[in-house]
């Protein structure tokens, strides 16, 4: 008997769901050791969201919307806008949850701090485009 297609997209929804999870622990145990369980907890999951913003961002919106329909400049102009929200958005949240719950005074950022961000997300970015292709081969 040939699974439906509500149970192929409760599959998918699952698999999503194990993807982040890993994600988000992988994240959360990879700080531990330097920054405690708190303060992991806080930063696996800011960073998390703002990785899924990147990835899902790309697969259902910008590719879609754009790249498809060969439109390759706003496809790029977008794919900037995302990557310079989403970079600072999860350099600035880190700096926020340090700052308020872990920090006895504000940390200043320079230059280099903000690159880093940046190149962060950009990584997840190139990698969305391994998850689109996981998405559909697990789609067929």
């Amino acid at each position: 008997m040939s699974p439906t297609p509500f149970t192929k997209k409760i599959q998918l929804i699952w698999l999503h769901c194990f993807v982040w999870t890993s994600i988000l622990i992988i994240s959360f145990f990879s700080m531990l050791h330097v920054d405690g369980a708190e303060r992991s907890a806080l930063s696996a999951c800011a960073s998390g969201g703002f990785y899924a913003l990147v990835v899902y961002g790309n697969i259902f919106f910008l590719y879609p919307h754009f790249y498809q329909k060969k439109k390759y400049v706003l496809y790029l102009l977008g794919s900037i806008v995302l990557l310079s929200t989403a970079g600072l958005g999860r350099g600035y949240s880190s700096l926020y949850i340090r700052d308020t719950f872990f920090a006895d005074a504000p940390h200043w950022l320079d230059a280099r701090t903000h690159v880093t961000f940046l190149l962060s997300v950009t990584t997840v970015f190139i990698l969305s485009f391994i998850f689109r292709l996981a998405m559909a081969y697990f789609t067929l």
